[in-house]
């Protein structure tokens, strides 16, 4: 973390599990220390498969501005790796998270999880991955969710509208 525009930086992974790759990181727009990362297992070598006896990734949240983390997996496969995070601009309670078992929402800050795979490919590992790519996003609008999955192109969903839950 950087207070000074860049000039020192400061270690603030606290509570975060050794050898972890962030893909991303999403502070909430109205709360700057409420964030969400979202990793792999970097001792996988980006191949979940070659360490089954241990995780594959996690999801984490800070609520003090990164100074210190905690998993919010419940409902989350072990043996997944996670990409993407993404907080609905709708209603920022709800959180999206690509990963390489699917994709998945949280309608409480990641305390719960649901996979939402309804019209992606039935396929046992997705390997929505790329480890340089930046795979899931909200429209500008707000009103859809679109995904990249290697091999299988570009989905859209459109997201519920508020009143629907």
């Amino acid at each position: 973390r950087s207070d000074d525009r860049g000039e020192r930086w400061r270690d603030t992974s606290a509570g975060m599990p050794a050898e972890q790759w962030p893909f991303s990181v999403v502070i909430d727009p109205e709360d700057p220390d409420l964030m969400y990362t979202a990793t792999k297992n970097g001792q996988n070598k980006g191949f979940c498969a070659r360490n089954l006896d241990s995780f594959c990734g996690t999801v984490m949240r800070s609520s003090d501005g990164g100074l210190s983390w905690s998993e919010i997996t419940e409902g989350l496969p072990v043996h997944a790796e996670y990409y993407m995070v993404a907080i609905d601009p709708r209603d920022r309670r709800v959180l999206y998270l690509s990963s390489s078992r699917g994709v998945w929402v949280s309608p409480d800050q990641g305390e719960s999880w649901t996979l939402m795979n309804d019209g992606l490919p039935d396929i046992v590992e997705f390997f929505i991955r790329e480890n340089v790519a930046h795979n899931m996003e909200i429209t500008p609008d707000g009103q859809a969710l679109v995904l990249a999955v290697v091999g299988y192109g570009v989905f859209r969903a459109e997201l519920p509208s508020l009143s629907e839950g």
